[in-house]
C-alpha cells in the first residue's frame, strides 16, 4: 500500500504543471496580441483614428470570444477527467464488501498505572443489502507475558445491542497466541486474538444496529510506563473512527516519545508500516487529558495502533 501510494504521488508531481489546454491558450492569446500590434503599427499611417478603433473592437469581440470558447473547453475536459475517476471507484467499490457498514466506531481505553485497562467500544452499524445478519464479529488482541496463564488476558464486561443486555461471558471467541519477531515492544510477550460476536440480528425491517462492548485487558499494558500500544482493527467498511487513551487513578497517558508517528497503520496481516496513511492519520491526534485520535475518512483493511506513555502525577497536582 505504501509502496503504490509512493507511485501515485510521483506520477502527479510528473502530470503536474501547464495543461495542454492551458498552453494552447496561452499561444492564442499571445498570437492575438502579436496580430493586433503587428496590424496597429502597418495601418497608423494610413487608416483614421475611427478605423482603428473600430478595427480593436472587433478584435476585442473575438478574442472574447475565443477566450470564452477555451474557458468553457478547458472545463468540460476537467469535468470529464473528474467523471471517469468517480467512474473508476464506483468500479472499484463493487469489489469491496458491502454487506455491513460501521457507520460509527467509538474505542475508549482506561489504563491503570499497573498495566491493566477498561476498553468500551460502541458502534452504529447499518446492513447495505436484503438479507440478514445475526452476528457481528469484532476481531480483539491483547498483548501479554509470555508466561501468563493462557486466555486469561481478555475478560468480557458488557455485551448491550439496541438497549438489550446479553450474556457478556459467551462473546469472546478465542482464535490464536502469537510470538513476533523484531518487533521492540513485544520482546518476551505474546499476543493473544480472538473474536468479539456480538448479537446485532440485522434483516431487513431493521438494518441498523447500535451497541456497546465493555471488558477488560489484564496485564496487556505491562510497560505503560515507558511504552504500549492501543490496537483498533478496520474489518468492515468504516466511516467514523475514534480513540481515546485515558489514564486512571491519575495517571496522565500521553502520545510515545518513542514512535515516528502518533497513529501506526498497517495492512491487516501484514504487520509492516503503510507510512503515508500513519502521516495522514497522526495529524489528527491530539494530546490533552489523554490522547485523543478521530478520523473521518472511510476505512477498510487496516490495523491502527496509538503507541502510548504513561506518567505518574503527584497528589499535591492531582489536588490542584
Amino acid at each position: 500500500m505504501a509502496r503504490s501510494r509512493v507511485k501515485r504521488a510521483s506520477r502527479t508531481s510528473r502530470t503536474g504543471g501547464i495543461s495542454p489546454a492551458l498552453a494552447a491558450f496561452l499561444s492564442a492569446a499571445a498570437s492575438s496580441i502579436l496580430t493586433v500590434v503587428g496590424t496597429l503599427v502597418s495601418l497608423r499611417n494610413d487608416a483614421t483614428k475611427q478605423q482603428l478603433f473600430e478595427f480593436l473592437t472587433w478584435v476585442l469581440y473575438v478574442a472574447a470570444f475565443a477566450a470564452a470558447a477555451i474557458t468553457l473547453w478547458m472545463l468540460a475536459d476537467a469535468v470529464r477527467t473528474n467523471v471517469r475517476e468517480l467512474h473508476h471507484l464506483r468500479g472499484l467499490e463493487a469489489y469491496v464488501p458491502q454487506l455491513i457498514r460501521f457507520r460509527r466506531r467509538a474505542d475508549r481505553f482506561e489504563v491503570s498505572e499497573r498495566g491493566d485497562a477498561e476498553l468500551r467500544i460502541e458502534c452504529d452499524v447499518e446492513l447495505k443489502t436484503d438479507t440478514t445478519m445475526p452476528w457481528i464479529t469484532i476481531p480483539m488482541l491483547s498483548e501479554v507475558s509470555a508466561d501468563g496463564k493462557l486466555w486469561s488476558s481478555i475478560k468480557m464486561k458488557r455485551v448491550c445491542v439496541d438497549g438489550v443486555e446479553y450474556d457478556p461471558s459467551i462473546a469472546f471467541l478465542p482464535r490464536e497466541r502469537r510470538l513476533f519477531v523484531g518487533e521492540r515492544h513485544l520482546e518476551g510477550r505474546v499476543v493473544e486474538s480472538g473474536v468479539i460476536r456480538v448479537p446485532v440480528s440485522l434483516e431487513p425491517g431493521h438494518s441498523r444496529s447500535s451497541f456497546v462492548v465493555e471488558l477488560e485487558l489484564l496485564g496487556a499494558f505491562e510497560y505503560i510506563m515507558k511504552e504500549e500500544m492501543c490496537y483498533t482493527d478496520v474489518s468492515y467498511v468504516t466511516e467514523e473512527l475514534s480513540v481515546e487513551v485515558l489514564g486512571k487513578d491519575g495517571m496522565v497517558i500521553n502520545c510515545s516519545p518513542y514512535s515516528d508517528h502518533r497513529v501506526q497503520a498497517m495492512q491487516l496481516g501484514m504487520e509492516l508500516i503503510d507510512i503515508p496513511e500513519s502521516q495522514h492519520q497522526s495529524a489528527s491526534c491530539r494530546m490533552g487529558s489523554g490522547v485523543h485520535w478521530r478520523s473521518e475518512t472511510a476505512k477498510l483493511g487496516y490495523r491502527y495502533r496509538v503507541p502510548v506513555r504513561g506518567q505518574r502525577v503527584s497528589s499535591s497536582l492531582r489536588s490542584q
